[in-house]
């Protein structure tokens, strides 16, 4: 039905932006779209993970406005379903000492960290096997970095990537198949001269 349409539309002179996506992911008028390609994993997936460009997200938590959108738990689980391999924390002291995700200095509202770490863990492997890298932004005093620590490894438990060791590991150790439903965490390591509650992440 919806191909009979197109077609239709391709007898006028224009198509909209939406027609045009809809033509160009149309296997029916499509020749070169292989069902194969569109419905399983067939690139070599052994290959060290930087050979690779990863689906990224930036400030994912927002639903709108990087200045006055509300921050959501559910848009993680939006992008994860969509995709996407790579989403943004923005970490930051929060009441209770319990860190909150928001975009610092603006409108923005805040969610628990805690309730971010869960609903990637529900959801990161739902559709997609491959490690997710969580990018963390850290801005916390390092009490609530050591809270951090905490909720990341009792709720990602066994899915959580540990360090390898680099005197008998290479590349090959970190490729996506063998991270498969695995978390990677990414952040900037502090400045030396830190405490070593600082440190825990």
């Amino acid at each position: 039905e919806h191909s009979s349409d197109l077609f239709e539309r391709l007898q006028c002179r224009y198509l909209t932006r939406r027609e045009f996506q809809r033509y160009m992911s149309d296997p029916s008028m499509n020749a070169w779209f292989v069902s194969k390609h569109m419905n399983e994993v067939y690139q070599d997936m052994n290959q060290p993970l930087c050979h690779y460009y990863i689906a990224s997200s930036h400030n994912t938590y927002l639903s709108g406005s990087q200045v006055s959108s509300e921050s959501k738990t559910e848009m993680y689980r939006n992008v994860l379903n969509r995709g996407c391999r790579c989403v943004e924390l923005d970490c930051w002291d929060g009441d209770n000492n319990e860190p909150v995700i928001w975009h610092g200095g603006t409108l923005t509202t805040k969610i628990l960290f805690r309730d971010v770490i869960h609903t990637i863990n529900k959801c990161a492997f739902e559709h997609n096997p491959y490690p997710v890298v969580l990018s963390l932004e850290v801005h916390t005093s390092g009490d609530q970095q050591v809270v951090m620590a905490e909720h990341i490894r009792e709720i990602f438990g066994s899915r959580l990537a540990e360090p390898f060791n680099d005197e008998t590991s290479d590349d090959l150790d970190f490729t996506p198949e063998t991270l498969r439903e695995k978390f990677l965490i990414k952040w900037k390591p502090p400045r030396l001269g830190r405490t070593e509650s600082q440190l825990a992440l």
